[in-house]
């Protein structure tokens, strides 16, 4: 026995129409998700730590060895890239939080609810890839800088040629030499 169900509501002309997800509101929705997960703190925190301790550990080392370095090697001693090392790390590990950030949803299967109200998946696609830029730069900016100054005070307490923020070389980190400008092959070479 079935019984039939009558729409008795009345259609009102000025009756609100759900509004489309844009590109803003799946940005917005990308960051709080990403801003909540414990593991993004974790991975950022980790990263900091571990770059500094590396910086650390390099320069007091690279320090020690100055004195017993040749004339040679003490010619081509870089204090810079001594301690900029922790760069290697802190590029697996931001790329380790890009896969949790992409893949943290079809785990917890909240990735319906997601192409439910975004069904552009390119749309999707493009709020995370933002929102972990937005997370990442700031962070490889943090590594470099703060690896920096832990390294070159490492160096200094070794009694170490090292460098200060106003020097020339100091400020080549920012900057990619030519070759590496001109050719990705040069720059994988040059590793």
């Amino acid at each position: 026995m079935s019984r039939k169900v009558t729409d008795t509501r009345t259609p009102v002309e000025n009756e609100p129409t759900p509004e489309r997800a844009t590109f803003p509101h799946s940005l917005r929705a990308e960051w709080i998700k990403i801003r909540t997960m414990r593991s993004t703190l974790h991975t950022v925190l980790g990263t900091l730590a571990f770059c500094m301790g590396l910086a650390s550990l390099n320069g007091a080392s690279a320090g020690g060895d100055y004195a017993s370095m040749t004339a040679a090697d003490r010619a081509s001693f870089d204090p810079l890239a001594t301690s900029l090392r922790g760069y290697l790390l802190a590029q697996i590990a931001l790329g380790l939080l890009g896969g949790l950030v992409i893949t943290s949803e079809y785990g917890a299967r909240t990735i319906v609810g997601t192409l439910t109200a975004v069904p552009h998946r390119a749309r999707v696609l493009a709020a995370k890839a933002t929102v972990l830029v937005a997370v990442a730069l700031p962070v490889g900016l943090l590594v470099s800088f703060s690896g920096f100054l832990v390294g070159q005070a490492a160096l200094a307490g070794a009694d170490a040629p090292y460098l200060g923020l106003s020097d020339s070389q100091a400020l080549r980190t920012g900057r990619p030499s030519r070759a590496a400008r001109s050719s990705p092959a040069t720059v994988i070479r040059r590793c």
